[in-house]
């Protein structure tokens, strides 16, 4: 029995599966964020990208076993490698490298809460790319959306995010740019998916975890800075645990409940539960860094989200 038909024999006896499993989403994520941020910043953000992508490839490779009996996709045209090849180089490389690095500026409330604003790019670039009309109720979510992550950026209380003032326009751009690779990852992933008999969720991640994983250490190679990579893991063997086990919660059990949410839950509100990541990070940013999260954050979060969810139950 794989893990798709095991979850769908446990459907029937656990109600709502897949909402719940799409807050489980949110919650993870959230905890892997503030895992790579105090990783990143003792050991850089880059570097610690190559480990965590390391261990999160073997993480999913094992998923990967267990839904599809194989450590490797196989089975897969050379058409949708390259789409998805292309899909994890903008994702797992470029989007997680601005996003991380944005973290360190900005701290991972504040980026996390930006960098959901990838949905508005994607209603956008579906309308230039794929011919997506944007409907009124689309506009409106937009509209919300960003009057919530306004909101929360120009919140003055937070001592955090006066203290890295100087580096809150570097860190907003990171945020952004990752909230675009994002979108771009999802565009170019879509046709290998959506068509009939395409690539399954667990094998196109995976695929694109390969490619994105990889990107960091030839990069690293061709700046002649692998040696450097390798001896500050060394140096922080301590850093390496923890970084597994941010792996283990957010790119692999993650991964899969979001793969469980949007299978058993309404994608409009799988996706909208799974964007609350903004909102279930505040009381682990107040618990973890001792920050000060005041009202005026928590309603700019709230908002936020119910503009997402506009979005996401636009059509």
């Amino acid at each position: 029995m794989n893990i798709i038909e095991y979850t769908t024999q446990e459907n029937m006896m656990i109600p709502y599966a897949g909402e719940l499993a799409a807050l489980g989403t949110a919650i993870t994520w959230s905890i892997s964020a503030l895992i790579f941020t105090s990783a990143g910043h003792k050991m850089g953000s880059f570097t610690m990208s190559h480990y965590r992508m390391l261990f999160g490839l073997v993480f999913i490779s094992a998923l990967n076993f267990i839904a599809n009996k194989s450590f490797y996709p196989v089975g897969i045209a050379a058409t949708n490698w390259w789409l998805l090849g292309v899909s994890g180089f903008f994702g797992f490389f470029l989007c997680d490298s601005f996003l991380y690095q944005s973290y360190m500026d900005i701290g991972p409330r504040i980026g996390s809460l930006l960098f959901n604003v990838y949905p508005i790019f994607s209603a956008i670039l579906g309308w230039l790319i794929l011919g997506e009309i944007l409907s009124v109720t689309a506009c409106l979510g937009i509209v919300i959306t960003i009057m919530g992550i306004i909101w929360v950026v120009l919140e003055k209380s937070s001592n955090r995010l006066h203290y890295h003032k100087e580096k809150l326009y570097k860190g907003i751009g990171l945020a952004l740019g990752a909230a675009l690779f994002e979108t771009i990852s999802f565009l170019v992933a879509k046709p290998a998916m959506a068509k009939m008999g395409g690539v399954d969720a667990m094998s196109a991640t995976l695929i694109r975890a390969i490619v994105g994983g990889s990107a960091y250490w030839i990069v690293s190679v061709f700046r002649g800075k692998i040696g450097v990579v390798i001896k500050r893991g060394l140096e922080n063997l301590d850093m390496l645990w923890i970084i597994l086990l941010g792996a283990a919660i957010g790119p692999a059990i993650g991964v899969w409940l979001s793969m469980v949410a949007i299978k058993f839950a309404p994608i409009g509100i799988a996706s909208t539960l799974m964007a609350l990541m903004p909102v279930t990070i505040l009381p682990m940013t107040a618990i973890y860094h001792k920050e000060r999260i005041s009202y005026r954050a928590v309603f700019g979060a709230i908002v936020a989200c119910l503009g997402a969810a506009l979005l996401f139950n636009s059509r």
